[in-house]
């Protein structure tokens, strides 16, 4: 990657002109595609928070820029406290206006749950709770592994 690209692109998440900005999301979305050492160098500098930032901007071009880096930023182990906070802060944007921006929401929430399934399918479990005549919970993760605990029936 060459030098200060990353930190142009982050500078210029916070000007003025709204093509400038949009730019700057797209700029770092191709950094990141398929590049972890630059999603790391990414956390490093604060990339996510600041374009996490922007997603309240009044350009939906730019909020949809956004939503599309920040998808491209998946696909790093290790990373999942991170991860749930982005997915957490976006969820403002679910009542959004345009249908750009709700379009690549629904492609970032999907990367989401696709990378987290088991945790997902865990708690879609515990949701349904124990079945008629049982008297605890039984819950597999995607592995297959078996987690009984005993909860009392509702």
């Amino acid at each position: 990657m060459p030098p200060n690209v990353m930190g142009a692109c982050l500078a210029h998440l916070g000007d003025e002109n709204p093509l400038l900005r949009q730019w700057a999301c797209l700029c770092l979305s191709q950094l990141w595609h398929d590049f972890a050492e630059a999603k790391w160098q990414g956390i490093r500098e604060g990339a996510h928070l600041g374009l996490c930032e922007l997603a309240t901007d009044n350009v939906p071009e730019v909020r949809a820029a956004v939503l599309y880096a920040l998808t491209s930023f998946f696909g790093i182990p290790k990373m999942s406290e991170e991860v749930a906070k982005i997915a957490g802060s976006l969820l403002i944007m679910t009542a959004d206006g345009s249908n750009m921006v709700r379009k690549e929401l629904v492609i970032f929430l999907s990367m989401f749950v696709k990378r987290n399934e088991g945790k997902f399918l865990g708690c879609g479990i515990l949701a349904d709770g124990p079945r008629e005549g049982q008297s605890h919970w039984c819950c597999a993760d995607a592995d297959g592994r078996r987690d009984e605990a005993e909860y009392p029936a509702i």
